[in-house]
């Protein structure tokens, strides 16, 4: 029971992510992407023409870190194998593609913050 009730809650978050690109220009291609090397929560694309695969990240308050922290080397891995799953069953071979994270921030007292952060594999 507790699993589901995450579950919707990370749909919740991964809704309001969603919005927020939308509202941006971005288009969904495909949402939960998932293979056995990992998921994708948002596959995008936005107004240049890139397909975006986007980490979706939400934490109450900064205390531990800003959410884009917990997307670690571990979790990059498997973003990309998953990522370069997608490109070659969609035979995308030849097109701009980008990693971005939304972290999604509650407040106190309610408040939410969203932040796109683009190319988050960069270094």
């Amino acid at each position: 029971m507790e699993a589901i009730k995450v579950n919707n809650l990370g749909k919740k978050w991964e809704r309001m992510a969603e919005n927020h690109l939308t509202s941006k220009g971005y288009q969904i291609i495909k949402r939960n992407y998932c293979t056995k090397m990992g998921e994708i929560d948002l596959i995008m694309k936005d107004i240049d023409g890139y397909y975006v695969f986007v980490e979706v990240k939400k934490r109450t308050g900064i205390d531990y870190g800003r959410p884009v922290e917990y997307i670690n080397k571990y979790k990059m891995k498997k973003i990309i194998r998953t990522s370069e799953h997608f490109i070659v069953a969609n035979k995308l071979n030849g097109n701009d593609f980008r990693f971005d994270a939304v972290e999604i921030i509650e407040w106190e007292k309610g408040k939410i913050e969203i932040n796109h952060i683009k190319n988050i594999f960069i270094e």
